[in-house]
């Protein structure tokens, strides 16, 4: 399994849309093949900070993913 953990920052009056995006971008990322979850949480301390999780099958499912076109490269 691969896992995945991040932070985003962004600036607070941008949190609402990153929200909303995220939501879209999780339920999409989720019906991927080989994703075991993956999870978009806001910090309840400072507004505009994000946390990602992501557990994945394999490397290639993440690569799959991160880069739709490596397949094509030789």
């Amino acid at each position: 399994m691969i896992v995945v953990a991040g932070e985003i920052k962004l600036a607070p009056e941008s949190a609402a849309a990153a929200r909303a995006a995220a939501i879209t971008m999780g339920r999409d990322t989720r019906a991927e093949p080989g994703c075991v979850t993956y999870r978009f949480y806001e910090d309840l301390e400072e507004r505009g900070h994000f946390h990602v999780f992501e557990i994945w099958e394999t490397a290639e499912a993440l690569k799959a993913l991160t880069c739709p076109d490596s397949s094509d490269q030789a």
